[in-house]
């Protein structure tokens, strides 16, 4: 496929790295179009321009905090006023925006509609479920939010559950664009000297912030010597500097979507533990999931993520309550088992991965999805 059009992806964290938006902006731009990026990099005071391959990042800098709820309010006006303005100086040159997210879509929308640009909304969560958002607002986000699904030219979905989730809203066009990895064979880990022998190795690479099973996570590692967690990511600083402090913990901070896959290969198994209160959680499609597949390691995931019947289904991890106590329980049956049953479930799940879920099999729907909404400059 061809597609002749230029793209501006837009979100509100910085896209290096974001492995979902990477991967669609490769596939784009290897298809034909020229694609570019505007994001958000909170760990900065200072707006900078970089250059990956053929595509330029935009990153504006404003300080801020993540999961921080009310703390975050003024950064988000300022990037709400920074955002429009930069759209104002790039837009001309875009024929299509691409915005993560409705704390990016909604200005990205209205510049569209004004200006006439196609414009796609990917929805990695649905706002209203995932954010501290007033009790009463709620269903006032979620009107705003099916308005923008409904005058979308395209919607981006990462698991098919989600079409319960966005209702009522009806998309034009809806393609399910699942959160795996491309292959990839990694035949030198450059920290394969951080493999703990003699313990049960678990890593986790993602977003740091609460309701990811972390603080937890730090407990157990400060409580048992029989573990060593390997933990990359960004987000809140106060889990961060926990597990700076811990003798059981390597903390590799941010890192690119290569490092990333390295570190988390170091696990025995991975960890995708969402509390499932949280109710985006029920809907979610972990990109830890399909990277725990990819790697041949086996995962564990939480009970009532809306995940349990395909773990069940397949063999390919385990399922553990939102609970320190049942992992650690869990943990302890692990750890008297043969190391060749986590194997075992790893291979299975490699072998689901190259079957259905390997990242060529699924960038084609990205590139159906462009077609549906460009019409004559796509080409097959």
């Amino acid at each position: 496929m061809t597609i002749k059009t230029r793209v501006l992806f837009v979100s509100s964290t910085s896209f290096t790295p974001d492995p979902r938006a990477e991967k669609q902006m490769n596939v784009l731009n290897d298809n034909g179009a020229t694609v570019s990026a505007l994001g958000w990099d909170r760990g900065k005071s200072q707006s900078y321009v970089k250059h990956e391959g053929n595509i330029t990042f935009h990153e504006i800098g404003i300080k801020s905090g993540f999961g921080t709820g009310i703390h975050n309010l003024w950064p988000m006006i300022k990037w709400q006023f920074q955002l429009i303005k930069k759209l104002l100086q790039i837009g001309k040159n875009i024929d299509v925006i691409q915005a993560v997210n409705l704390d990016s879509a909604l200005a990205c929308i209205l510049y569209a509609k004004i200006f006439s640009k196609k414009f796609v909304y990917d929805i990695y969560d649905y706002y209203a479920d995932s954010f501290p958002i007033p009790h009463k607002l709620k269903n006032f986000v979620r009107s705003i939010e099916t308005k923008i699904i409904n005058n979308s030219d395209l919607v981006f979905l990462p698991i098919d559950s989600r079409i319960q989730q966005i209702q009522p809203a009806k998309p034009r066009h809806l393609k399910i664009i699942y959160n795996t990895p491309e292959d990839t064979q990694i035949i030198k880990n450059k920290f394969n000297d951080n493999y703990k022998n003699g313990k049960l190795n678990i890593s986790y690479v993602g977003i740091i912030q609460e309701n990811r099973f972390l603080n937890q996570l730090v407990n157990l590692a400060n409580n048992r010597d029989d573990i060593f967690l390997h933990i990359g990511g960004f987000g809140d600083n106060t889990i961060i500097e926990q597990m700076k402090k811990s003798k059981n913990i390597e903390y590799y901070g941010k890192l690119n979507y290569k490092d990333s896959l390295n570190v988390s290969s170091l696990g025995d198994i991975m960890v995708a533990m969402y509390n499932p209160t949280v109710t985006n959680h029920k809907f979610s499609a972990p990109n830890k999931l399909f990277e725990s597949m990819m790697l041949s390691k086996p995962v564990i995931i939480g009970e009532g993520m809306g995940l349990d019947k395909f773990i069940n289904k397949y063999d390919i991890g385990y399922l553990c309550p939102y609970s320190q106590k049942a992992f650690n329980l869990l943990i302890d049956r692990l750890l008297t088992k043969p190391r060749i049953d986590l194997i075992n479930k790893g291979k299975v799940g490699r072998e689901l991965y190259e079957k259905k879920y390997k990242w060529e099999v699924i960038q084609k729907k990205v590139l159906e999805g462009y077609i549906d909404i460009l019409g004559g400059k796509g080409e097959q």
